[in-house]
């Protein structure tokens, strides 16, 4: 007998969207994979859902689960990023530019650094004035190809606190900017709950490259 991965309770990924998927396509599949979307939220994803069509040819389910799982946060954060440009060669100082919104004041800064992750990473941390030490950086594909999205997770550890920050994008570097904000908008809320971690494991605090 020929079992069919639905007998199993596992769910087929279904055939990737393209720029011909309609508003009610998107609703269609997003309700497949769990997400009962409609009237303002639908709108904003389905605004994302091109966004991102504009950065690749097919959208596959993870692409769409990672999308929503960002379009819909509502939290206000201290921190948001506006802006990044990156400029890197063989014969060239890599360096960033940023414009990030904090605390609700716009603020720009350009800085160098041994990469486009690392001078984006600077250039933030130098805007928002914070210093935490980054003990993890992972970076993996959400689907497969060439124009796929990266997803990179980072962790940052600022005195006894203990942050996991993650991003998302076809652009690495943008990603790892994400990543990097998302983290510090967390390190800012744990740092005001007066989160304490104890730390047992010293292989923990030390890097994964």
């Amino acid at each position: 007998e020929i079992l069919h991965p639905e007998r199993l309770g596992i769910r087929q990924a279904g055939k990737p969207l393209s720029a011909q998927t309609t508003l009610t396509d998107l609703q269609t599949r997003l309700g497949e994979l769990g997400y009962d979307l409609n009237g303002e939220a639908l709108r904003r994803c389905f605004e994302s859902f091109q966004e991102l069509l504009e950065k690749k040819e097919h959208v596959y389910d993870a692409d769409l689960e990672l999308m929503v799982n960002t379009a819909l946060e509502k939290e206000p954060v201290p921190f948001r990023l506006l802006y990044l440009k990156v400029s890197a060669g063989s014969i060239s100082v890599p360096n960033a530019t940023v414009q990030m919104e904090v605390n609700g004041e716009v603020l720009q800064d350009s800085g160098f650094g041994h990469g486009p992750v690392d001078a984006a990473f600077k250039t933030i941390m130098k805007i928002t004035r914070r210093q935490p030490k980054l003990v993890r950086y992972t970076l993996g594909a959400v689907t497969p190809g060439t124009d796929a999205q990266g997803e990179v997770s980072i962790r940052l550890v600022e005195g006894n606190h203990l942050v996991n920050g993650r991003g998302a994008d076809t652009d690495i570097v943008l990603a790892s900017a994400k990543a990097l904000v998302d983290a510090l908008n967390k390190l800012e809320r744990v740092r005001k709950e007066a989160v304490i971690f104890e730390f047992t494991d010293e292989e923990s605090w030390l890097p994964k490259l």
